[in-house]
């Protein structure tokens, strides 16, 4: 961001304990396929409207999951794509 001539704020940590900055523009999860699938519906709450979300940690045999939790939460313009048997997923609100 600093090479762009951005000014952006990075928060780093565990979601529940940054409500305070919240909501984000951009959030990024390295989690397990579990835990995304468990978090989709915090991950909504955290973003902004027209919010980007982006999230890694995933088994590509695990990525059913995590597709379908982002369904049932509304998520829209669902794109992922595979690294080996590792899988990146972003969506947006």
């Amino acid at each position: 961001a600093q090479i762009n001539g951005l000014n952006v704020e990075f928060f780093e940590g565990i979601l529940s304990d940054m409500q305070d900055q919240m909501p984000y523009d951009v959030l990024v999860c390295n989690l397990y396929a579990e835990l995304h699938q468990m978090l989709a519906g915090e991950y909504w709450d955290a973003l902004t409207d027209d919010g980007q979300l982006i999230l890694t940690g995933i088994l590509a045999d695990r990525l059913p999951m995590v597709l379908e939790a982002l369904e049932r939460e509304d998520f829209k313009n669902i794109y992922t794509e595979q690294n080996g048997e590792w899988m990146l997923c972003t969506a947006s609100k």
